[in-house]
């Protein structure tokens, strides 16, 4: 007889192309160990083994290519022999060494261009105790084959190694029932049906991980286990039955849910059928599985039963259409090609029972199928009906998830099944309400309590009070240091400046509780204006001078001030206002100051220490000239929180806030009270070491919330859902923080309303939580992450974006000093993903980042534009200065025209045909298999290593010259950029 070929089936071109992207992995091995217990036979296992062998051509087959086919060849059973792994029976002292040999068996790669795709080892540990170790080569084998195996294994042992005792009936035709399975099937109507399916899917699903995907990984795998217990299953069946739903229905709906709560509302989730539909295909040992994707919509908030009904027809659907033709789909789609993750799903779902244990005489055949050690997918959840309830089995990607990462999703599993249990009318996000552990996870454990610091003054009064008491102690010391433009300013002329700016105050007619503006660069004189203010109660609204005349005029007429105080400079600005202005310059009594003798404790006209009340208007950077009014109250305690964490050395404060900032009041207070000395132009060294500092805070919050992702004392911070209530622990949602350093609210009443909200969450009346706008998840460590805005998110192929890893990766760049990533939204043309870099030296251009970032980021991160320059513009008006730049400027780092030539030549000779050099592989005609050709191709013509996850991250023939064939340059220096990492996370509030 000769050898039979068998073309492989769409799913195993899938699994052959994936096999040869991760050649060695163990993950297409399906291992598995055949407990045996009781007197055996080796020799007449061994001869079991052999004839199971003969009788299934799978077991026998290899790989080599047919007419431009991947097939399977099938050689006669009498040219296949079959040994044990280790070349004879293993002695293990102990279940530790029988586990080190079944591992080797399970990890040890094949040759399936030589064959056999099976392997087998016997194990003997005592004399009635032996383990078969199994390995076979998922590309021929699936789990009812692996059930089949050991059920025909037990029935030959038994008849005494007879075939015709053990079985009826003629021999499985592999070749013969796929032949006849796959006629009359329509490839074009299954990528029609898939098409029409998957059109408009998100590109991957949402992770509960703040885990980046990385392009190149060793897939390593692990797995975590939870039991729902028996009486919660029989709950569950009954359910099921009440719907006429199977388990499986049930459980993958449940799946859906819980994935839901993470963050898809399109959940797509790969499942194998088994693809064995006729009588005959049960007893063929064989690759038949058939993997789909299942598609949830739960945008609609449907109730869980509406759910199973949806779930059950797209079951029905997808058995009608079981075979899903992958690559052709996916160019039908335009799915990008992307080696960081697998396309169409990521998540795998498996129901089943336990394996049945057979025995033959006095033996027992039992199975113990083992975790994978590597996962094609990020996660998958597999549930396993057992004598002591439902295992729900969590495998996922090690480089992905933390194990805490899985205990969560699995807290989530169980909240939902108890839920639907209860009441199976609950709506997706009513089964999303957190209650019990997850609660406390979500709530309390962020936001134990921390004592504010108990020590020195509390108050804004009693913190100048505490200044004009350090001037009596010190009157020389220096509290504002010398400028090129103005001398040095001691705590007896800082009391002589505020005395005087009381005094002008009042001669104004301004009264406690007026509005009073400020308006200009950083000086000793504005320190006294701010004491002065905060002395005599009035509130102050702080001006940025850089604004236009406009903006100015639009601050007057919502805050109302009729006074300024502005340096001379900004004086000028107001001009045509009708506003009084106090020149700052005219406030102090020179070098040193001398004391005018006015009274320090109470001014003139009854101006006196202000008891409470709104302390200051400051304007927002972010949110359009947004004006918040904050407290003395708020202030204060921001004040003395950085007090307690610069006390332990000599404070210099860089004075370096816009007057529009409450930053500035902050950094005037806390350079004066806390003993130290303000300094209005900081080197560069004292203005780094003071970032440490400049935490994540919205100016809600006094500029101060979160330190190192946790709420500082007197706040509190949530992630919230948009119906207001908190999202599971690592889910992402908009961030809310509470407290005490919440700040009174907008000058426009509306916008209060809409972002100070009452907080049902703190436990007490009265309470309000601000609505940052910003997104954020609750890391296992108990952090809060920030990931980007919550009302424009960025979005690429149904996406959301997080710029900060897009930062990172730029700044892992030897030539990349700092970067900054933005949804950039150009006058004609659609909003693009924007990277800003400025370089530390020559030569690095737009095209060698763009490599750089392939080879460390998914498709859906990484920008559509690259602009490099000497800085990062911050501004609207540069960053479109730069664009222009850019658009004028031709990339120097064009790839060899003999390198583009070559690899051109290869696609030709893959493809049969000439292509354009920026036309995609896939949108060329090329499919997986071709793309191995290809690899094969370039690894001759180029003579160098050439690895397919480079081709799928390099799709065109100039990315694949520019990716392979250009030299890698000696980096520059890397001058600051760890310092540029630390800033762009501080940035960020990491």
């Amino acid at each position: 007889m000769g050898h039979t070929v068998v073309p492989l089936s769409p799913a195993q071109e899938r699994l052959w192309t994936s096999t040869e992207i991760r050649r060695g992995d163990p993950f297409f091995h399906i291992p598995f160990v055949v407990g045996l217990d009781g007197p055996l036979d080796e020799a007449l296992l061994h001869a079991c083994l052999e004839l199971l062998v003969a009788r299934h051509a799978a077991l026998r087959a290899r790989v080599a290519w047919q007419d431009g086919r991947v097939c399977l060849v099938v050689p006669p059973a009498e040219e296949v022999a079959l040994d044990w792994f280790r070349g004879a029976v293993l002695d293990a002292p102990d279940e530790a060494t029988a586990d080190r040999e079944v591992d080797a068996v399970g990890r040890a790669p094949f040759d399936l261009a030589a064959g056999p795709p099976l392997r087998v080892q016997l194990i003997r540990l005592g004399r009635r105790r032996h383990r078969l170790a199994v390995t076979v080569h998922h590309l021929v084998f699936d789990g009812w084959s692996l059930d089949l195996f050991v059920a025909e294994l037990a029935a030959l042992y038994g008849a005494g190694g007879d075939p015709e005792r053990a079985f009826t009936g003629p021999p499985p035709d592999y070749a013969g029932h796929l032949a006849r399975r796959d006629a009359g099937r329509s490839p074009d109507a299954d990528v029609e049906f898939w098409s029409a399916r998957l059109a408009g899917a998100p590109a991957a699903v949402v992770l509960p991980s703040g885990r980046v995907r990385p392009v190149t990984t060793d897939h390593a795998a692990a797995r975590y286990t939870r039991t729902v217990p028996p009486d919660l299953v029989e709950q569950l069946r009954q359910l099921a039955r009440s719907r006429r739903v199977t388990m499986f229905i049930l459980l993958k709906a449940v799946c859906d849910v819980v994935l839901s709560h993470y963050g898809s509302a399109d959940v797509l989730t790969g499942v194998a059928m088994a693809g064995r539909d006729h009588t005959e295909s049960h007893g063929v040992v064989g690759y038949l599985a058939r993997p789909v994707v299942l598609r949830s919509d739960l945008s609609a908030d449907p109730s869980f039963r509406t759910l199973l009904g949806a779930v059950r027809g797209d079951l029905l659907d997808a058995h009608e259409h079981p075979e899903l033709p992958f690559d052709a789909v996916v160019r039908t789609l335009g799915v990008p090609r992307d080696p960081a993750y697998n396309q169409l799903y990521q998540v795998m779902f498996a129901y089943s029972g336990e394996r049945a244990a057979h025995s033959a005489g006095d033996l027992r055949f039992t199975v113990t199928e083992f975790a994978p050690a590597t996962m094609k997918v990020d996660l998958s959840v597999v549930c396993t009906d057992t004598a002591g309830g439902l295992r729900v089995d969590l495998d996922y990607r090690r480089d992905l998830f933390a194990e805490a990462d899985l205990a969560r999703v699995a807290d989530r599993m169980t909240s939902v099944l108890a839920g639907i249990a209860v009441d199976p009318d609950a709506t997706v996000s009513q089964l999303g309400r957190l209650g019990g552990d997850e609660l406390r996870a979500a709530v309390d454990e962020p936001n134990r309590p921390v004592a504010l610091p108990d020590s020195g003054p509390v108050t804004l009064p009693d913190l100048v009070a505490s200044v004009l008491d350090r001037a009596t102690a010190t009157p020389d010391a220096m509290v504002v240091a010398a400028t090129a433009t103005e001398p040095e300013l001691t705590c007896r002329g800082l009391v002589a400046a505020v005395a005087a700016t009381t005094r002008r105050l009042a001669a104004a007619g301004v009264r406690p509780g007026d509005p009073v503006a400020f308006c200009g660069e950083p000086s000793g004189a504005l320190v006294a204006a701010l004491l002065a203010v905060i002395r005599t109660g009035v509130r102050g609204v702080l001006l940025d001078p850089g604004w236009h005349s406009f903006e100015l005029r639009n601050a007057q007429s919502e805050a109302g001030f009729r006074v300024v105080l502005a340096d001379a400079q900004a004086a000028r600005l107001f001009d045509r206002s009708r506003v009084d202005v106090l020149v700052l310059d005219d406030v102090g009594s020179g070098p040193g100051g001398t004391d005018t003798g006015t009274d320090t404790d109470t001014g003139p006209d009854g101006l006196g220490v202000w008891p409470g009340g709104a302390a200051f208007v400051a304007y927002d950077e972010d949110a359009e000239q947004q004006a918040v009014v904050l407290s003395g109250d708020v202030v204060s305690v921001v004040v003395r929180t950085l007090r307690r964490e610069v006390a332990s050395s000599p404070v210099r404060v860089p004075l370096v806030s816009s007057t529009a900032s409450i930053g500035v009041v902050i950094e005037a207070l806390l350079g004066t009270t806390a003993g130290g000395t303000l300094v209005p132009a900081p080197s560069a060294d004292e203005h780094r070491s003071w970032a440490v500092h400049q935490v994540f805070g919205p100016l809600a919050t006094g500029g101060l919330a979160l330190f190192d992702g946790r709420p500082r004392p007197g706040c509190r911070a949530y992630v919230l859902g948009p119906d207001g209530t908190p999202v599971p622990p690592g889910a992402v949602g908009e961030l809310f923080l509470g407290g005490d350093l919440i700040a009174d609210g907008h000058l426009d009443e509306e916008s209060t309303e809409a972002t100070f909200r009452p907080d049902p969450l703190a436990g007490r009346p009265g309470a309000r939580r601000f609505a940052t706008g910003r997104l954020a998840r609750l890391a296992v460590d108990g952090r809060l992450e920030l990931l980007g805005d919550a009302r424009d998110p960025v979005l690429r192929q149904g996406m959301r974006v997080d710029p900060g890893p897009v930062e990172d990766a730029l700044l892992e760049h030897p030539g990349v000093g700092a970067a900054r990533v933005l949804q950039w939204r150009p006058e004609r043309g659609e909003p693009t993903l924007l990277a800003l870099v400025a370089r530390t030296a020559a030569g690095v251009e737009p095209g060698a980042l763009a490599v750089h970032l392939a080879a460390r980021l998914p498709g859906y991160l990484r920008p559509d534009r690259i602009v490099v320059g000497e800085t990062v513009p911050t501004d609207h008006d540069g960053i479109e200065r730069a664009v222009a730049v850019a658009d004028a400027t031709v990339d120097a780092a064009e790839p060899r025209a003999a390198d583009r030539r070559v690899i051109a030549a290869a696609w030709e000779r893959v493809l049969g045909r000439a292509v354009p050099v920026n036309l995609n592989f896939f949108d060329a005609g090329g499919n997986s298999l071709l793309l191995i050709r290809l690899r094969d191709e370039l690894r001759t013509a180029l003579e160098t290593e050439v690895s397919l996850t480079d081709l799928f991250s390099h799709p065109t023939i100039r990315a694949m010259a520019e990716a392979l064939g250009r030299p890698v340059a000696a980096p520059p220096p890397a001058v600051n950029r760890g310092e540029a990492r630390r800033y762009a996370h501080v940035r960020r509030g990491r």
